[in-house]
């Protein structure tokens, strides 16, 4: 009786050491997927620029396709796949130049932004995963003085709310340090009934982020 007693006790006891190795187990995976990061990535800036703004009293315009353009960000993870992250963009700087029957005038065009998404993660083995985000990003785009028309036009801005998409692949190649290259999309830069050119940019860069 005593024997089959130690026994049961002793069972209980590696049953319930169990369980509690599986709860720290358990409790260090959620602390290793639930954890802040930061990072930077840098590439390249592909805008759809409107052809005839209002600010170009209804002139053709041709701009620069493209420009290098960089994004800081951090974040923090809910779970393995939910998370929220916010970034400060650089569009980068492009030419317009309007053309009007005296001959074309050139001006600069440049766009920053802050951003929130709510990201989305779908891991696809060997520490691969697939992302997506959706949220919304303040563009401030910055139109530059027109150094070589006849009347002097000076600089002004326009700030416009833009609902961003993205999305992009991430290889987790340490437990703290990650590589992603992605693709956003934002609608909205500028305002073409503004006195600035409006129009869209897709945004494709590659960096690193670093989980705290």
């Amino acid at each position: 009786m005593q024997i089959q007693e130690k026994k049961m006790k002793t069972t209980k006891s590696i049953a319930t050491l169990l369980c509690l190795t599986g709860l720290l187990a358990s409790g260090a995976a959620l602390a290793q997927d639930t954890r802040f990061y930061a990072g930077f990535s840098a590439g390249q800036a592909r805008p759809s620029f409107d052809s005839t703004p209002a600010v170009a009293s209804g002139f053709p315009v041709t701009y620069d396709s493209s420009a290098g353009a960089w994004k800081a960000f951090g974040g923090f993870q809910f779970t393995k796949y939910i998370g929220v992250e916010g970034a400060y963009y650089r569009f980068g700087s492009y030419n317009a130049a309007v053309n009007t029957p005296a001959g074309y005038l050139y001006t600069s065009i440049e766009a920053t932004g802050w951003g929130a998404v709510l990201t989305g993660t779908i891991p696809l083995g060997k520490d691969f995963s697939l992302t997506g985000r959706a949220g919304e990003t303040y563009v401030r785009e910055t139109r530059g003085n027109c150094v070589v028309c006849a009347a002097p036009v000076t600089s002004s801005s326009s700030n416009i709310w833009s609902p961003t998409f993205g999305v992009g692949l991430k290889y987790d190649f340490t437990p703290n340090w990650s590589a992603r290259a992605e693709y956003e999309h934002f609608t909205k830069i500028g305002s073409s009934n503004d006195s600035t050119f409006g129009g869209k940019v897709n945004l494709y860069t590659a960096g690193v982020a670093y989980r705290f």
